[in-house]
């Protein structure tokens, strides 16, 4: 009798134990979450932008992408540059002021532009330097004398940097509105094994996250970042739910993760793992009161740095989209 007792027990330990491993496994828990945040300046009165120049060089490439990157936004018409009027490009950018010349700002006033953006590509370079035998980087090697597409014996400590500064001009009063200098860098030892970028890919990829940092201060975005989903407390009623649950939002499936993160509620309103990640899906609908109303209950039941941490962020996500909708409705958007 004893030993059947002894086995039972281990019976269930072994199962708690082999449930405790199957629950383990699977995603990470985060998922990605779609959230929006506004133009960092008053935009309600730009409705027409052209990008008039970026001196420097490659300062025509920056230009061209910033004015695709400001188009895709849709929440500007974005005027070509050489669709201006009497626009003299040789002395395009500005006087020592900081202002544009006169020519140049009749010249968008007659093409009914209210902003100008200006600027100067400060920095844009790619430098190489062999590695020695003992995996040091040794001195600069002059860009002629290391080919991009390198062969797999000639590692190479790659470096490159761009930078850039831009300026906003009002139109009608000649003020500069916004002026903003932005950098990326990028550096990686690399061996030319195959889908090694070369030096100008590199370099237009750094151009364009600069071009796109200036481009997000001009308009409302939609962000899409990873958040922590709470993890099932092992032996709390409706755990099974809450993974299945997690399960669904890692894959992206938000309907079938809100249906069985509801039915764990339903068996057990206490369980605050459910009531946080439905707060996370409802935030992600923009559904701010009630994704809110979720977050505090859940903190109440179990004060975790990660509840407090989620109903942070549902705050500001709410303020920031409060905000993006009336800048939207300002500038009729």
């Amino acid at each position: 009798m004893t030993q059947l007792v002894e086995t039972s027990h281990f019976v269930r330990w072994a199962a708690a134990c082999l449930l405790a491993v199957l629950l383990s496994s699977g995603c990470a828990h985060t998922t990605t979450v779609t959230a929006w945040t506004p133009a960092e300046i008053d935009v309600s009165s730009m409705r027409r932008v052209s990008v008039l120049g970026l001196s420097g060089d490659p300062g025509d490439l920056a230009a061209r992408k910033l004015t695709a990157s400001l188009g895709r936004n849709k929440h500007y018409s974005v005027v070509d540059r050489f669709d201006l009027q009497q626009v003299q490009w040789t002395s395009g950018a500005t006087d020592r002021t900081g202002l544009l010349s006169l020519d140049n700002l009749n010249a968008a006033r007659e093409s009914d532009v209210d902003t100008l953006v200006v600027g100067e590509v400060l920095e844009s370079s790619c430098h190489d330097r062999r590695i020695d035998s003992i995996g040091e980087a040794g001195t600069n090697v002059p860009t002629s004398e290391v080919p991009e597409n390198l062969e797999a014996k000639q590692p190479v400590d790659r470096e490159a940097t761009v930078a850039i500064a831009f300026r906003l001009i009002d139109v009608e009063s000649g003020e500069v509105l916004v002026a903003k200098q932005t950098s990326h860098s990028y550096h990686e030892v690399v061996s030319g094994q195959p889908g090694t970028r070369t030096h100008s890919e590199i370099l237009d990829d750094l151009t364009q996250q600069c071009v796109d940092e200036f481009a997000g201060l001009l308009s409302p975005r939609e962000l899409h970042e990873d958040v922590t989903l709470a993890k099932p407390v092992l032996f709390v009623r409706g755990y099974s739910f809450v993974w299945n649950g997690n399960e669904f939002a890692c894959r992206g499936c938000w309907d079938e993760a809100i249906v069985a993160w509801e039915r764990a509620i339903t068996i057990n309103p206490a369980n605050d793992a459910a009531l946080y990640n439905l707060s996370i899906a409802h935030a992600h609908r923009q559904n701010f009161a009630q994704a809110e109303r979720m977050a505090i209950q859940a903190v109440n039941l179990r004060h975790t740095p990660l509840y407090e941490t989620g109903l942070e962020r549902i705050r500001q996500q709410m303020s920031d989209f409060d905000t993006t909708l009336q800048q939207r409705q300002d500038a009729n958007w």
